[in-house]
């Protein structure tokens, strides 16, 4: 047990107490000085346990684990069966980049300065529950490989400035097998910089300019990936990369979000199944934003990397069939669904169900062309080969604003060539953090979906769909939760309104940020985005404005912050842009 109480905090690395390894542990090579691997608990029922004081009372103070001196890791699972982790914060006490630009950390000679390397570092692993772990401010969140039956819960990766995930541990050598679960976790600004101590994402680098930055990524990789209410956006590549699944196994994601990724958002192979989930594919978010690295005279950051195509699928072997239901897809990509890949035969096929496809400009092209629904890239990218005719069964869905749109409903009574009435108003293309999905009142998604058996019968929101299931991932009138019966709802929060956002010193000085159509009793919490609760008010009359200051009364930085407002046994959650 590892108590956190009164903000504790527990160095690790050279200078630490209790060093007694001077063998691999010096000054001169402050890298050595990490965790030797946790011992294996004798059975998946009796596990070694490495537990934050409160981890089952809700884990409201983790205690911090803090890198320094160039600790090549904080905690190692290499080799560690039967392990359960919980209530930790990981991170170190600087705002260097190992490998970024702009403010490099110092690789070469003692003091290394208070920065450290990888959050967990973990390979040949079985069994292993990391739960309510909070990564952020390193060069790599988790760098892991040939795991098997690794479950993740309430894991945040944050603003770790190379990757977030990194799965390759060795070309062809960092399989993974099991099962390997995602719940309700977030991985965000991978590729960013963080701010000490303001924990904000700042110079965020593309690969263009010697970054990485995936949110997920492994090598060649085998296994059943679950994604379950997980939220994988803004990092500076691709948001969900396992484009190396051998194809034994599935991918299976559910109500997820996945957005502002400035390569592909969903990136799979093998066989994928993706539902009640939210795909916003503004590649071009990082553009002209403060927090993005792009030097006079360039190199300059590569937005919409791989044509930004917001769903990418291969197919590494014969028979594969990937499915899409009940899921809202926008673009500023080529195309809104890509398929490649060299291992078919003729049957494969991609089956799309109550979807909401809507196009934009791509912003490679300035805008010149639009995205278009479904392209068969191939082998090589140019349609050739078997894998160039895969068929792309799309029924009961909705297609606006795309190349050619009218065609793709030809013959289609149930694909409907029609503005899907988004609650977003519509941009050519969008800045913002958090993409407003909702349907309005004159949406024609409504009702026009068939009910899927075998299926959810929740959206993304877990709302239930009825009797008539609305097309796209969140049916009409949609709210975070279903309270239990008998609760009396103060307010559904569907028509809250945050204003201004992003706020900005040289428009809004003296102006406080608005939350406007709260229910009665409605209370609301500022974070940073890598989970510190920045501030926390309520209101009594349907109205809130924040100061911009922290419970202590400081002025808060430049920088995102997430909003959640709770209203009786409702909450909305969002995010809020502030530049000084």
């Amino acid at each position: 047990m590892i108590d956190g109480s009164n903000g504790a905090q527990y160095m690790m690395g050279w200078g630490a107490p209790n060093i007694t390894d001077f063998s691999s542990c010096h000054s001169s090579y402050g890298w050595g000085c990490v965790l030797r691997a946790v011992p294996s608990g004798p059975s998946p029922a009796q596990p070694t346990r490495i537990l934050g004081k409160g981890y089952d009372t809700g884990c409201s103070a983790p205690p911090q684990l803090w890198g320094t001196q160039r600790a090549a890791y904080l905690l190692n699972l290499k080799g560690s069966n039967n392990v359960e982790v919980q209530c930790l914060e990981i991170t170190d006490h600087s705002a260097c980049m190992e490998f970024g630009p702009g403010n490099p950390c110092n690789r070469d000679s003692y003091p290394f300065g208070e920065w450290a390397g990888t959050g967990i570092e973990a390979a040949d692993s079985t069994n292993v529950l990391l739960k309510n772990i909070n990564i952020h401010g390193l060069r790599s969140g988790v760098h892991a490989g040939r795991l098997k039956d690794w479950t993740m819960e309430n894991v945040a990766i944050v603003n770790n400035s190379f990757v977030g995930w990194d799965g390759d541990i060795g070309a062809n050598n960092s399989s993974n097998s099991g099962s390997i679960i995602f719940r309700n976790s977030k991985i965000l600004y991978s590729g960013c910089g963080e701010t000490y101590p303001g924990r904000q994402p700042y110079n965020c680098y593309s690969q263009d300019q010697g970054g990485y930055g995936d949110g997920l990524g492994t090598h060649r990789t085998s296994g059943n990936w679950v994604f379950d209410n997980v939220e994988i956006s803004h990092n500076v590549s691709d948001g969900l990369d396992l484009l190396y699944h051998d194809g034994t196994g599935t991918v299976t994601i559910s109500r997820s979000r996945f957005e502002g990724n400035a390569g592909n958002q969903v990136k799979v192979s093998g066989e994928a199944t993706i539902e009640n989930s939210i795909i916003i594919g503004n590649c071009g978010y990082f553009q002209g934003q403060p927090f993005t690295w792009n030097p006079s005279g360039g190199p300059y950051f590569n937005n919409c990397r791989a044509a930004g195509n917001p769903v990418s699928f291969s197919y590494p072997r014969p028979g594969l069939k990937h499915k899409i239901y009940n899921t809202t897809i926008t673009s500023n990509g080529d195309v809104l669904v890509q398929t490649g890949g060299g291992g078919c035969n003729g049957t494969e096929t991609v089956v799309s169900r109550n979807n909401v496809f809507l196009g934009g400009p791509e912003y490679l092209n300035n805008g010149d062309d639009r995205s278009d629904l479904f392209y068969n890239a191939g082998a090589g990218g140019n349609g050739d080969g078997p894998c160039g005719t895969i068929t792309f069964d799309n029924d009961y869905s909705i297609v606006w604003g795309t190349k050619n749109n009218a065609s793709r409903c030809a013959g289609k009574p149930n694909v409907f060539c029609l503005d899907p009435k988004l609650a977003e108003p519509p941009v050519e293309y969008y800045k913002g953090m958090a993409y407003n999905a909702n349907i309005l009142a004159n949406s024609p998604a409504i009702g026009k979906g068939t009910i899927l058996s075998g299926r959810s019968a929740l959206d993304y929101n877990s709302f239930p769909r009825g009797e008539k299931w609305d097309i796209g991932a969140l049916e009409y009138g949609s709210v975070p939760s279903t309270p239990p019966p008998g609760t009396v709802v103060t307010s559904n929060l569907s028509t809250v309104r945050v204003f201004p956002n992003p706020w900005r010193s040289d428009k809004h000085i003296g102006s406080p940020i608005t939350f406007d159509n709260l229910g009665l009793n409605s209370t609301v919490k500022i974070f940073t985005v890598s989970g510190h609760k920045v501030k926390s008010f309520s209101t009594s009359n349907g109205t809130a404005t924040w100061d911009l200051t922290t419970d202590s009364g400081k002025k808060v930085a430049s920088g995102l912050y997430i909003y959640l407002i709770t209203s009786g046994d409702n909450q909305k959650r969002g995010k809020l842009a502030i530049i000084k």
